[in-house]
């Protein structure tokens, strides 16, 4: 009898759960996830930066750029053309050789000259899969993205023909309203340089964007 009662009991307990689980899932609302467009992220895009290349032990340089982007899809943009003027400063290192032992530092090639570079014009890719939304001080909203560049180019030198050049690197940008932004640029170039074989050197840069043309959507 009691056997009888409890596996009564047990049947009851379990048909009213399975019974409220499939009222469940068929009255439950669908799931909703919410898609909002990219804000501030205009077709065109004209800035301007100030650079630093850290070349080697004994030469770095100086640089200011401008660049003109246009964005193809919310996701990719192309960087139509950019262009770096660049002046050469020796290190401390290099000064401190010369000045206290009179050592003369050479090049391996051209005659012992360093022939530095004058400046760069490039053309290339960026692919802009990141885009995020923050709070700051918990009162404003803050848009920014990360891209990946892709680019190549042309480098010029100081009384020497100039060479072909690729890169890659990273941008991150920072919307400071609907019109500007403020980005950091991050790239490692590497010249086919047709004497000295392949050679590399980093880019630094921290610059301000113009937007305008109307935003990008979907």
């Amino acid at each position: 009898m009691f056997l009888r009662v409890f596996l009564g009991a047990l049947s009851l307990l379990v048909y009213q759960s399975v019974f409220a689980e499939i009222k469940a899932d068929y009255f439950a609302l669908p799931e909703v996830v919410a898609i909002e467009d990219r804000q501030y992220d205009n077709k065109y895009e004209i800035s301007a930066a100030l650079g630093y290349f850290p070349s080697d032990a004994y030469n770095r340089y100086f640089s200011g750029s401008v660049a003109a982007t246009y964005k193809l899809t919310p996701t990719w943009s192309w960087e139509v053309l950019r262009y770096d003027i660049m002046r050469e400063e020796p290190t401390s290192l290099k000064d401190e050789l010369s000045s206290e032992f009179a050592i003369d530092v050479q090049s391996p090639t051209f005659g012992g000259r360093f022939l530095p570079m004058t400046g760069i014009v490039r053309t290339g890719v960026l692919w802009e899969p990141f885009y995020n939304k923050g709070l700051f001080g918990n009162s404003s909203l803050i848009y920014s993205n990360l891209s990946v560049v892709l680019n190549l180019g042309h480098v010029s030198y100081k009384s020497r023909e100039g060479q072909f050049m690729f890169g890659l690197g990273g941008i991150y940008k920072i919307y400071i309203s609907e019109t500007y932004s403020a980005k950091v640029d991050v790239r490692q170039s590497f010249v086919l340089d047709s004497v000295q074989g392949t050679t590399d050197f980093t880019e630094l840069s921290i610059g301000l964007g113009y937007h305008f043309g109307g935003i990008v959507t979907r």
